[in-house]
């Protein structure tokens, strides 16, 4: 997704099957875990070409295709974005691109596309990517998860779908610019 065909095809194939494009959800991240000291310019470029550039250019490439009048856009973000953790200095930051990138968008895009543009921004959640961080990334994320106030839980990821699928009703055509937290109230801006 970090290369501009990748963005390309995905976007020609939907409108192919489909024939229009109403809903983009910028879904695609990866974090590196690492203390600060130990991370790299591999992981730097890794967590900045498929967190940043993969959102920049699937959305600039779904535009044109765009459902005028009605089109929506999610941009994936994440409770680190707002309330960083340790180890994860890169993904937090890229995390805190995205969180500008629709804050931008959501000014600039709507009068020309006629969409509305959001954020989500989940909390710890169950997904097998998470899950296989191993032992030592739950051991350190621990304390994290038992001070979620709603539940001393990680999120469930149908969860975070329910939150995507609001923004993307026809009802929530006046929502725009926000930046919705589903993390169990762990990170209240």
């Amino acid at each position: 997704m970090s290369t501009v065909d990748g963005p390309k095809t995905l976007v020609e194939s939907a409108v192919q099957e489909f024939g229009r494009l109403d809903i983009v959800v910028n879904n695609v991240a990866i974090a590196v875990n690492k203390p600060f000291e130990e991370q790299t310019l591999d992981d730097w470029d890794l967590l900045v070409n498929i967190n940043g550039r993969a959102t920049f250019l699937l959305t600039q490439q779904s535009l044109p295709y765009l459902t005028k009048g009605s089109g929506r856009i999610v941009n994936i973000c994440s409770a680190s974005s707002r309330g960083p953790p340790p180890l994860q200095t890169i993904y937090a930051g890229t995390k805190g691109m995205v969180d500008s990138f629709t804050k931008c968008w959501a000014k600039e895009l709507p009068p020309k596309y006629g969409c509305t543009v959001n954020a989500v921004s989940p909390g710890p959640t169950e997904t097998e990517g998470f899950l296989a961080a191993g032992e030592e990334a739950m051991r350190i994320l621990q304390p994290t998860i038992d001070a979620t106030p709603a539940a001393k839980r990680m999120g469930k990821p149908d969860e975070i779908a329910f939150a995507v699928g609001f923004l993307c009703e026809e009802r929530a055509s006046w929502v725009n610019g926000v930046h919705l937290a589903v993390n169990g109230g762990l990170h209240i801006d």
